[in-house]
């Protein structure tokens, strides 16, 4: 039984590396990439972006 529990931890302990792993390689990039665009990019890249309408 402790090998069994060895085994759901280090499962568990896996699957939260890797949504770490996600979190810090993908999602953190790319809203620190959205923010920078946002603030100090141009207008015609920000329409590009879809973060700002055309019409305007």
């Amino acid at each position: 039984m402790i090998a069994l529990g060895w085994v759901f931890f280090f499962a568990v302990f896996f699957m939260a590396m890797w949504c770490l792993i996600f979190l810090f390689t993908v999602v953190v990039p790319g809203s620190i990439k959205l923010y920078m665009l946002n603030k100090f990019a141009p207008k015609f890249m920000r329409e590009l972006a879809g973060l700002e309408d055309k019409s305007k």
